[in-house]
């Protein structure tokens, strides 16, 4: 949501947010339309104030219940923060006019979230002889960037046969994004430096290229990328995190840190920016400051909003650090229980940040897994499928999968 920044820094918006702000601590009546309550819910999101934004879109569903935007925006709240199918579908039918593209989109999502993914592209292909002819191409570009955001850009290619423009400018941010999903990394760089060529102040494809050059592990190349955008727009968040991953990809974690920790107080109900933080302070050696961080991230997780999984995971690798093993596997196990391990490879990580020289923790550990019977991604833990090695290894076999 960086494109928004401008929006949100302008007089207009900061009127109707401070109008909104206002009625909110004194009660008086807010006399902002559903639009305009909107646009507030997603600013609030983007702060990563998640509680905010949806008491913010309470109040215009209240106001306007036959609003298109209002429920719209919770339905991609529920669907994207709380994975919750059914709940985002039925606030996705309150909306009476089904050809608005908004309704539409969001309904195709749903569908792909749910591994729906041939109905939406069947539904969205439907929608395509009722749409005005100034509509057309701006469809297809929306629609090719959800497929994209879902990683499903083998869609692509024959979707973006339904353009009558190709050449406009929407798609050429398109491609670029198709090249970055398909890690055709040297490609993608190639594409955005002919576009930069052609458009030297778009804060966008100075992204792109410093994100690409990340990918490549040209860190010094990504940094300087970043520095452009940043000098086009020294409040872009994309941009920040750009420069604060190449900062931390070349170990110059203090000044990494100084960047997220920026875009920590732009966005302090964010989480993310605290867990990079205490990347940050691990590697520095820092582990009292970590551990601090570490219980901050804890708590911020614990809504219904986030997930804690890397919260407790990064707090049981500083226990570790600390020689606090019986904590680290505590934390370990809070995060596998509150917050659900990503994959196999998870458990195995912890094996081998164990097992370089204690394999009786690795062994510890193991057995807490076996016993409780853990699932993770259906796959249940056995006992046969680890092989921790002897202490004079310092690697632990991976995991039969």
């Amino acid at each position: 949501m960086s494109t928004d920044i401008d929006y949100y820094n302008s007089s207009e918006f900061q009127k109707n947010l401070h109008e909104y702000e206002n009625a909110k601590k004194t009660g008086a009546p807010v006399f902002l339309d559903s639009d305009e309550l909107t646009d507030i819910a997603e600013y609030y999101d983007y702060l990563g104030d998640i509680e905010n934004a949806m008491a913010v879109i309470e109040l215009a569903i209240c106001l306007y219940p036959d609003a298109i935007a209002p429920p719209l925006f919770k339905a991609r709240i529920v669907l994207n923060r709380e994975s919750n199918v059914g709940k985002a579908e039925e606030l996705c039918e309150m909306v009476e006019d089904i050809s608005d593209l908004d309704y539409i989109l969001t309904k195709a999502e749903i569908m792909i979230a749910d591994n729906r993914v041939i109905p939406a592209y069947d539904f969205l292909y439907q929608q395509l002889g009722n749409l005005a002819e100034e509509e057309h191409d701006m469809y297809v570009a929306e629609v090719a960037n959800l497929f994209v955001d879902y990683g499903l850009t083998e869609h692509v290619s024959s979707w973006l046969k339904e353009a009558n423009n190709a050449s406009l400018d929407v798609f050429d941010e398109l491609k670029s994004r198709i090249l970055i999903s398909n890690r055709e990394y040297d490609e993608a760089e190639r594409y955005i430096n002919k576009l930069i060529d052609k458009s030297p102040y778009n804060v966008t494809f100075w992204n792109y290229l410093s994100k690409v050059q990340y990918y490549n592990s040209r860190f010094e190349e990504s940094l300087i990328s970043s520095e452009y955008a940043l000098a086009i727009s020294p409040d872009n968040d994309e941009a920040l995190a750009n420069k604060g991953d190449a900062l931390y990809a070349l170990g110059r974690y203090c000044e990494a840190m100084s960047y997220y920790k920026k875009l920590s107080d732009f966005m302090p109900h964010e989480v993310n920016w605290i867990i990079e933080q205490i990347k940050c302070l691990t590697l520095l050696g820092r582990l009292d400051d970590a551990e601090e961080y570490a219980r901050k991230a804890i708590q911020m997780s614990e809504n219904p909003y986030n997930n804690p999984f890397i919260a407790y995971w990064l707090a049981g690798e500083i226990q570790g650090l600390k020689g606090n093993t019986e904590n680290a596997l505590l934390l370990f196990d809070k995060a596998v229980n509150n917050g659900g391990c990503q994959s196999l490879d998870d458990l195995y990580e912890v094996f081998g940040f164990f097992a370089n020289g204690n394999k009786d923790t690795s062994c510890k550990f193991l057995e807490l897994y076996t016993d409780t019977n853990h699932l993770i991604n259906n796959n249940s833990i056995e006992t046969g499928s680890y092989h921790v090695t002897d202490k004079d290894d310092d690697h632990v076999d991976s995991p039969d999968k």
